[in-house]
């Protein structure tokens, strides 16, 4: 006789990668402020709960479909995030290595606790989740079950992860960012604008 556990340990495993895939895309953002501006932004939680908020809101007010309303919470994440770097970040980009690490914590865990705040004052406390026509949807292959919401944010995931290899790759700003990532101080006797590479890099960051 086969222990319980065994009999749904690969719905478990699968039920893993569906969403860990989602935190790897939150993951991908969080390295490449770090990778290009050596800065930890601790607050990046805060802005994937501000992400949500926006999404709950233009489903809730609007009728759209939360997969359409990616591309303008994408655009207006980014926004946040050219703001918070031109008022917060930008300053401690200036400072050395070692400097700019300890900076960055501290006013990272400062907007931390500013954005929740902020964020419980005016939506309460409440846990909140949307539900679409196709949220219960799910695909049954054999004995697993593929939830279709999980199975489409994988898919996004994925979809943006190799958008942002292509961008890193093949376009002359994402060159500069990774110039800028691996020696600033070439990339810049190279004719790289460094402050521009770091404004757009820490926007990209809160976009995805």
């Amino acid at each position: 006789m086969q222990p319980m556990f065994l009999d749904t340990l690969p719905q478990v495993v699968v039920s893993g990668l569906l969403v860990g895939g989602l935190y790897g895309l939150g993951a991908l953002g969080l390295s490449l402020a770090f990778g290009v501006l050596r800065v930890l932004n601790v607050a990046h939680g805060e802005l994937i709960m501000l992400g949500g908020y926006a999404t709950i809101f233009l489903f809730t007010l609007l009728g759209v479909d939360p997969f359409l309303a990616l591309g303008p919470v994408f655009v207006a994440l980014m926004a946040l995030g050219l703001l918070l770097y031109l008022l917060l970040f930008r300053f401690i980009a200036r400072m050395g290595d070692e400097q700019r690490i300890r900076s960055s914590l501290l006013v990272g865990f400062g907007l931390t606790l500013i954005l929740h705040t902020a964020a419980v004052q005016l939506f309460s406390a409440d846990e909140r989740s949307l539900t679409t026509g196709y949220a219960a949807l799910s695909l049954q292959v054999g004995a697993l079950r593929l939830p279709v919401v999980r199975v489409a944010g994988l898919a996004v995931a994925v979809a943006a992860t190799l958008l942002l290899e292509r961008f890193l790759a093949r376009t002359r700003w994402g060159v500069a960012l990774r110039a800028t990532s691996e020696n600033w101080q070439m990339a810049a006797l190279s004719g790289v604008d460094v402050g521009r590479a770091y404004l757009g890099a820490f926007a990209l960051s809160a976009g995805l």
